[in-house]
């Protein structure tokens, strides 16, 4: 069985990598939970949900767990990068009745469990940035509880952020202990370019459909279509990350490189024509942080990004002459019209009249004035903000103020924002910035928040839990990695 995994996954990152059977295990079993796991969301698109048929897919869940527990973190995280909230919002129903159970709750517990049976958390020692998440999770327990006393909260939401914020940290601890396993690392990265290659289908659909698949979630405030739904593609990132960062192993075929780069644009035209303008800045902060603090990846990096450049150019060049000679050819085509949304989104940045942009400004404004209402503990969680706009009313959860670490310090305050920022403090300080195996989960988690300050990235669990991820990531970058890990 060692062989067959080996062939079925060892060409995502390291072809001819020697791997022990743990390691290859944990990601060949995280496949076939990923295979169970979404055949089970696709079926949903065309049948009602089976409690019978979900309560076979746990019991098989908990045999391959049972195993291999690490397979749970790769299977969870594989998934979710191919079907996003489709997978994690996904409720529990029971006859006529639905749970705000989530499919992604039932598989983080078992995981969870798995490791408890597994004895995978024997001789953990909790280092300081595992404090500050515990410390993080006893807050917003605090915070929760005190919701049931005070008056004008809506329990239901407070619930419903508590276990947005605080549940889903589990996951960083798996992550955690995955990576003191050998070979652990592998198996992250390779879940990362597994579904890296998922998001690829969505970014060919789009291509072919002139819109992409699941984008109505997500609309547009300027004119045009996206051909990748936001969420795909900053799921992206993380593969887009890998492809760029991890070096070439010895005896890899002489096409892998190039096969590397090619990756590497197709995954950035995905962010950049999901019109996601947030994720071009993620981007741009990323490989400035790449070039700053990895000067051997500079010429990698100059390759990368200079037949994209040209290329654009050469397009912009040939969309603006049609335009002039043949406007009815460029209007009616799609890279003519994906070409004009990106611009077109591009401007909006600087627009006084842009909706989404305006809609930001007001909401932060109206969070601002609350938290300098109460400034030390904040509104608390399970709040709404009430104001007007244009003569309308709205009425907009706290949670929702479209910038997440904001977000936090309005309803917990001070008190909670020391707290986030002493997280980050552990995180971040220890990080050497020389060593690459340090870099790029640092790289990531910076991507991670500042793709947060724009929009609900930690009160959806869809996109929080790669904040935990890479979070422990991070965590575990001083961990003296055997030779398959980043060197």
């Amino acid at each position: 069985m060692a062989k067959v995994l080996e062939k079925a996954g060892g060409f995502l990152l390291e072809p001819k990598l020697p791997l022990n059977d743990r390691g290859e295990y944990a990601f060949g079993a995280g496949l076939f939970l990923t295979a169970l796991w979404a055949g089970f969301v696709l079926l949903l698109f065309f049948a009602p949900f089976s409690i019978w048929l979900y309560a076979g897919l746990l019991l098989v869940t908990l045999v391959v767990l049972a195993r291999s527990p690490e397979s749970g973190v790769v299977g969870l995280i594989v998934t979710t990068m191919l079907f996003e909230s489709f997978f994690t919002l996904q409720e529990t129903v029971v006859g006529e009745q639905s749970y705000k159970f989530y499919l992604i709750d039932a598989l983080l517990i078992l995981t969870f469990g798995a490791y408890l049976f597994g004895e995978r958390f024997k001789g953990f020692k909790l280092n300081k940035a595992d404090w500050a998440v515990l410390g993080l999770d006893a807050l917003l327990a605090v915070y929760f509880v005190a919701s049931f006393a005070l008056p004008g909260v809506d329990v239901a939401l407070a619930f419903s952020a508590f276990k947005t914020y605080a549940f889903y940290s589990v996951l960083y601890f798996l992550v955690r202990r995955l990576l003191a396993r050998p070979n652990g690392l592998l198996a992250l990265e390779r879940a990362f370019m597994a579904g890296g290659f998922g998001i690829l289908f969505f970014l060919v659909f789009g291509l072919l459909a002139g819109q992409g698949l699941w984008v109505g979630a997500t609309p547009l405030s300027t004119a045009g279509s996206r051909i990748l739904a936001p969420a795909h593609a900053f799921y992206a990132l993380f593969p887009l990350l890998l492809v760029l960062t991890k070096p070439v192993a010895p005896g890899a075929p002489a096409w892998w490189p190039r096969l590397k780069m090619a990756l590497a644009w197709l995954w950035t035209f995905g962010i950049v024509f999901s019109l996601a303008r947030h994720l071009w800045l993620v981007l741009a902060a990323q490989m400035a942080m790449l070039w700053r603090f990895l000067p051997g990846l500079r010429r990698h990096l100059t390759a990368y990004g200079r037949w994209p450049l040209a290329l654009g150019l050469v397009g912009l060049v040939a969309i603006l002459m049609l335009t002039f000679s043949t406007p009815a050819l460029v209007q009616n085509s799609t890279l003519g019209e994906g070409v004009g949304s990106v611009l077109e989104r591009a401007k909006s940045l600087f627009s006084s009249d842009d909706v989404s942009i305006n809609w930001r400004k007001t909401l932060w404004a109206e969070g601002w004035q609350n938290l300098i209402d109460r400034p030390l503990f904040g509104l608390g969680l399970g709040r709404e903000l009430n104001f007007q706009l244009s003569a309308t009313n709205f009425t907009v959860p706290v949670r929702e103020l479209h910038n997440s670490v904001f977000a936090l310090l309005v309803q917990t305050g001070l008190v909670g924002g020391a707290v986030f920022g002493w997280l980050l403090w552990r995180l971040f300080r220890p990080v050497k910035w020389h060593l690459r195996r340090a870099v790029v989960p640092a790289v990531a988690l910076t991507g991670v928040v500042l793709a947060s300050l724009f929009g609900t990235y930690f009160e959806a669990n869809f996109l929080i839990v790669f904040f935990w991820i890479s979070a422990a990531w991070l965590a575990s970058a001083r961990i003296p990695y055997p030779v398959t890990s980043i060197p």
